[in-house]
């Protein structure tokens, strides 16, 4: 579970860092990316640090938010 905590959002960044290559997907999109990602990581550390504590559900939130920002932008992009 943990592995999963860590690389997808670690994922999400490197993802966010390939996006600032393309000026297809845009600076607003790139950077939305690049930040869940790192609260997601920041989400995931802190669920490590303390098990018990709610924090973990920061680092799903960063990838439904993904979803919905980046799966837009790639629908468009797409037609």
């Amino acid at each position: 579970l943990y592995i999963g905590f860590v690389v997808i959002p670690a994922g999400l960044v490197l993802f966010g860092i390939a996006m600032a290559g393309s000026s297809a997907f845009g600076r607003a999109v790139t950077w939305v990316t690049i930040s869940m990602g790192a609260v997601g990581l920041a989400g995931a550390v802190l669920q490590m640090i303390n098990p018990a504590s709610p924090s973990g559900i920061v680092s799903y939130l960063a990838l439904i938010v993904f979803g919905f920002v980046a799966g837009g932008k790639l629908r468009r992009l797409a037609k």
